[in-house]
């Protein structure tokens, strides 16, 4: 990851849709290889909601560089929502981590509602998330009912 002037840039190496689907199938039910290198290159990327409507950026970043230096922030408004949500990248883990320790449940804007802040999950991540657990849930309920005394 290196910044230039405002941007950002990324260096990964390249890895083609055949090879991502060839991989993919030898590794059912894991990550395919270009989430991995997402995860791994936005690994101190946090996830912001509940950012009050008359936040501003310059106040966004203020507040979160106080744990440590930010590479890239950006900042969206929810559609018919009265609230914002961020992107904000750290350089490291542990700053987003401090970031999330810092921050989550906090109602340093002063609105009444606490903000939320994480780690952003990649939508290959989540749904493998929701994937695993509706697995989980299946396998538990199937155990329950064969496995109860008459």
């Amino acid at each position: 990851m290196k910044k230039v002037g405002e941007n950002v840039l990324i260096v990964s190496s390249h890895i083609t849709k055949q090879q991502n689907q060839m991989l993919q199938q030898q590794h059912a039910g894991e990550l395919d290889p270009v989430a991995l290198s997402i995860k791994k290159s936005l690994g101190s990327n946090v996830f912001v909601n509940f950012i009050p409507s008359d936040s501003t950026e310059p106040e966004l970043r203020a507040e979160f560089e106080k744990v440590g230096s930010i590479v890239s922030l950006k900042m969206g408004k929810h559609p018919l929502k009265s609230f914002q949500h961020a992107y904000v990248l750290y350089e490291t883990v542990a700053e987003a981590q401090m970031a999330i320790r810092k921050y989550h449940d906090s109602t340093v804007f002063g609105s009444r509602r606490p903000i939320y802040v994480d780690f952003w999950i990649s939508k290959a991540e989540l749904d493998q998330e929701r994937k695993q657990k509706s697995e989980n849930d299946l396998n538990r309920l199937l155990k329950s009912l064969f496995n109860q005394p008459p």
